[in-house]
């Protein structure tokens, strides 16, 4: 049984299990199994770094804990729901056990940004998170959320570059032991594609590369399915659809089994 621990949004998820139409979808092959961590969603490899050490090394007392998670709904969460032990804690101002005591075969990070929210702690904060104060993402446009509604914190925005990235990727393979680590970026549209995105994606695909962690190209998925098309009729450049979604994750699978070999 080859196990998978996927750690960024709901689009690295979803290709593996998720509700379609009120319909709960599993596209995992028998030999392939989901170990989730269980502590909501994340976009930067800096923050995925972060939580992973927490995991692993366990948690550091702080009171700023609140602003490095967010809990998502559960219906967008099939089988990643937020550990209640973990929740529990962050709310009640109590230091998190770290719970991660067995390595998956495979770690898959999506990477979707490469922007950072850092602390002077030294500690990067969530961009949205919702444990102090639950703003929509519409609300937190233009500003962001520290700026607009804690400035106090003086939380710095930066953007990491190659030179920072393969630093993450180092640092993760570091702790990680003999799990093989796979990277993904976001989706992008090659007919019509999104600067911000292109650079994402070279710049994860040129970190992974200088760090030696696998990359895995998702634009060909984005090219033949498409994005998905909401029940208004909108296109959703977020997502694939629905049979992209799938297509994606056999994709993975596919790799995933080549770089085990």
């Amino acid at each position: 049984m080859i196990s998978i621990m996927p750690f960024g949004s709901c689009r690295i998820h979803r290709p593996f299990i998720k509700f379609d139409s009120g319909i709960l979808y599993k596209n995992l092959r028998d030999n392939f199994c989901l170990e989730q961590p269980g502590c909501g969603f994340f976009h930067s490899p800096f923050e995925i770094f972060q939580v992973l050490k927490f995991l692993i090394c366990g948690f550091p007392s702080s009171e700023f804990l609140p602003f490095i998670f967010r809990k998502e709904n559960p219906r967008t969460t099939p089988g990643n729901e937020f550990s209640s032990e973990l929740e529990k804690s962050i709310l009640a101002g109590q230091t998190p056990v770290g719970f991660l005591n067995k390595m998956p075969d495979i770690l898959l990070l999506e990477i979707s940004s490469l922007s950072y929210f850092r602390h002077p702690s030294g500690l990067f904060f969530h961009h949205n998170p919702n444990f102090k104060l639950n703003a929509s993402y519409s609300d937190i446009y233009p500003d962001g959320y520290y700026k607009k509604f804690f400035p106090e914190l003086a939380v710095v925005n930066g953007v990491g570059d190659v030179e920072g990235v393969s630093d993450v990727f180092f640092n993760i393979k570091k702790i990680v032991g003999n799990t093989k680590v796979v990277v993904v970026g976001h989706l992008v549209n090659p007919a019509k594609p999104n600067s911000v995105r292109v650079n994402v994606n070279s710049t994860v695909e040129a970190a992974a590369s200088v760090a030696g962690v696998n990359y895995f190209d998702n634009t060909k998925f984005v090219e033949e399915y498409g994005y998905l098309i909401d029940s208004a009729g909108n296109t959703d450049i977020h997502h694939l659809s629905h049979q992209g979604e799938l297509a994606y994750g056999q994709g993975l699978q596919d790799f995933i089994e080549n770089i085990l070999v």
